[in-house]
C-alpha cells in the first residue's frame, strides 16, 4: 500500500493518524488489518504515540481483528565464539568456551566472524582469510562457500537462515545467501564509496542497521528495511541514520527491537565505548572501554558483551564491565 503524500499525523492525545491515499480503500479487509498492525507496531516503539488512525479522506478505515505478527526471534543467553580454531559457545560456572559439536573449522584458512541461525541445526557460516562467506555443516561434512569477495564484512544470519554481508569497501551492493546456493544481490547506491563496517539484521528479519564511513572517515549509523517475496529478500530500503551524535563508529548489534548498541564514541576525544541508540530516539553511553575491539549483544543492555584484542571478554552490568572469559574471539549471538 501507498501512504499518501501528508502519510502521517500526530494529535496532541498521542493518536498518530495514518492518512492513505483514495484508491487503498478497496484494499481487502485483511490487508488492511496487516497494515493497521505493522504500523501499531512501529509506531509503538515511539514513547509519544499511544495509539494508530488509519484515514482515507479523513475517515477511519473499518478493519476485521489483525493476525500476529511474528515478534523478534530469541537470540539465547550464550554467547558463541571462536578460540583455538574452534567454534565454542562459552558456557558453564565459570564461563569457558566449549567447542560445539560436529563443527569442524580446520580446513578453513583463517576462520573469523562466525554468524549463527536461531533454530537449532540452523546456518552457520564464517569468513574465511575476511574475504570468502563460507558456510559450515555441524554434521562434520565439508564447509563451501557461499559467496567468494575481496574484503567482506562480518556476516549476519536472519531468522530465515539468509546470510548477509557486503564488500567493506562498497560498489553500492548488500548480499544475502542461502545455504543451498542461492545468492540475492541488493542495490544500496548511497552505500557506493563508502567503507561498510558493520551489519546486522533484526531479529524479526525486517530491518538491518548499517555502519558505513564516508570517504574522508564520516561515520553513519543507518537502519533499512528489508523488503522480502515469500521470505526470499528483495530489496533494502532507504536509509534511515539515527545516532547522530556519534562521531566514530566499529559495529553494531540489535539490543531490541526498538535499540541498537553500537561500540563508538560520541566526541573527538571520547573513549570508545557502548552506546545504546533508540530508533528516534536520543543517543547515550552505557559503558566506556577504550580497548574494545568487538561487540556482541543478547536481549537487554544487561547482555552486553565487549572482547578485547587479548582475547579477554567482558559482560555489562549497571555500572561497569565484568570479566567474563579469556582466549576467544570474534564474540556474537544467533543472528
Amino acid at each position: 500500500m501507498k501512504l499518501a503524500s501528508d502519510a502521517v499525523t500526530v494529535t496532541p492525545d498521542g493518536i498518530a493518524q495514518v492518512n492513505l491515499s483514495v484508491e487503498e480503500k478497496a484494499a481487502t479487509p485483511n490487508k488492511r488489518a496487516l497494515l493497521k498492525l505493522q504500523l501499531q507496531a512501529a509506531f509503538a516503539q515511539l514513547p509519544t504515540i499511544k495509539a494508530v488512525q488509519i484515514l482515507v479522506g479523513g475517515v477511519e478505515l473499518s478493519a476485521p481483528d489483525p493476525p500476529q505478527l511474528s515478534g523478534d526471534a530469541l537470540p539465547g543467553t550464550i554467547p558463541w565464539a571462536i578460540a583455538g580454531g574452534r567454534l565454542v559457545r562459552i558456557e558453564g560456572n565459570p564461563p569457558a568456551p566449549v567447542a560445539v559439536p560436529g563443527v569442524n573449522l580446520s580446513t578453513i584458512p583463517e576462520p573469523s566472524d562466525p554468524a549463527i541461525g536461531y533454530q537449532n541445526g540452523g546456518l552457520i557460516v564464517v569468513l574465511s582469510m575476511g574475504q570468502n562467506l563460507v558456510y559450515v555443516p555441524a554434521d562434520g561434512t565439508p564447509p563451501r562457500t557461499l559467496f567468494p569477495g575481496h574484503h567482506l564484512v562480518p556476516p549476519s544470519v536472519d531468522r530465515l537462515d539468509w546470510a548477509w554481508t557486503a564488500e567493506a569497501q562498497s560498489r553500492g551492493t548488500i548480499v544475502a545467501a542461502r545455504q543451498n546456493g542461492r545468492v540475492m544481490r541488493m542495490k544500496a547506491d548511497w552505500l557506493d564509496g563508502r567503507s561498510v563496517r558493520s551489519l546486522r539484521v533484526s531479529r524479526d528479519g525486517s530491518r538491518m542497521v548499517i555502519v558505513s564511513a564516508s570517504p574522508v572517515g564520516v561515520v553513519e549509523v543507518d537502519v533499512v528495511a528489508i523488503v522480502r517475496r515469500s521470505g526470499i529478500p528483495q530489496r533494502i530500503g532507504e536509509p534511515l541514520p539515527i545516532g547522530a551524535t556519534l562521531t566514530g563508529a566499529v559495529s553494531a548489534a540489535w539490543v531490541d527491537e526498538a535499540s541498537v548498541a553500537v561500540l563508538g564514541r560520541a566526541g573527538v576525544h571520547a573513549d570508545l565505548g557502548v552506546y545504546l541508540v533508540p530508533i528516534g530516539g536520543p543517543t547515550q553511553l552505557l559503558l566506556a572501554r577504550p580497548d574494545a575491539v568487538a561487540l556482541a549483544a543478547g536481549r537487554g543492555e544487561r547482555a552486553l558483551y565487549v572482547a578485547n584484542a587479548a582475547g579477554a571478554l567482558f559482560v555489562s552490568n549497571t555500572t561497569s564491565w565484568t570479566a567474563f572469559t579469556t582466549g576467544v574471539r570474534f564474540p556474537t549471538f544467533p543472528g
